[in-house]
C-alpha cells in the first residue's frame, strides 16, 4: 500500500486523499477561483464607454453577420449542415445577449470618430430600444428551429430574424 506523505494529495483506485496541508492547498486555490470569476463577471458586467463601445460592437456586429452569412450559405445548398447552422445560430444568440451594451450614450458619431451608428439610436432611444427588443424576442426562435433541424423551421425564422435586423439597420445605421 502507498502512504502519502504530509504534502501530497494522492489518488488511489479513484479515490482522493487529501492531508491537512494538501486541504489548505486546495482551499486557498478554490477561494481564489471564485475571487478571479466573480472579479471577471464584474468587469464583464461593467458598462462599456466611447471608443470601447465602439470596439465591441463592431466585433460583436462581425461575428453576428459571419454567423447570419453562414445559415444564409448553408440554406442555399443542397444538403445544409445542420451543426454548422446550430453553431451560427448560436452565435447570434450569444450577441443578441450583449447587443443591449453596445450602444451606451456617448459612442454615437462625432468628430473624429469612425461608426455606422446614427445620432437617432440615441435622439430616438425609445425607438431604438424598441427594434433591438424585437430582434432579441425573436432569435431564440432562430435558435430553437435550428436545434429542431427542421429546415422549413430554420428557413422561416432565419427570414423572420433578418427582418428583425432591418428593424435596426434601416433607421438607424449609416450605410
Amino acid at each position: 500500500m502507498f502512504r502519502a506523505g504530509p504534502r501530497a494529495a494522492v489518488a488511489m483506485e479513484g479515490i482522493l486523499i487529501v492531508t491537512p496541508a494538501t486541504k489548505t492547498n486546495l482551499i486557498s486555490v478554490a477561494a481564489c477561483l471564485a475571487i478571479c470569476a466573480f472579479a471577471g463577471a464584474t468587469i464583464a458586467a461593467a458598462p462599456l464607454s466611447g471608443a470601447a463601445a465602439i470596439q465591441a460592437r463592431q466585433a460583436g456586429f462581425k461575428v453576428q453577420g459571419g454567423a447570419f452569412k453562414t445559415i444564409s450559405d448553408q440554406l442555399k445548398t443542397p444538403a445544409p449542415d445542420i451543426a454548422a447552422i446550430r453553431t451560427a445560430a448560436n452565435a447570434i444568440t450569444r450577441t443578441a445577449g450583449q447587443i443591449n451594451t453596445w450602444f451606451p450614450v456617448g459612442s454615437g458619431p462625432g468628430p473624429g470618430v469612425v461608426t455606422k451608428a446614427k445620432a437617432e439610436i440615441w435622439t430616438d432611444a425609445p425607438r431604438f430600444a424598441a427594434a433591438m427588443t424585437a430582434f432579441r424576442a425573436q432569435v431564440p426562435r432562430l435558435k430553437a428551429a435550428a436545434d429542431s433541424g427542421d429546415l422549413a423551421a430554420i428557413r422561416t425564422e432565419f427570414v423572420a430574424t433578418g427582418r428583425t435586423c432591418g428593424g435596426c439597420h434601416i433607421p438607424f445605421r449609416a450605410q
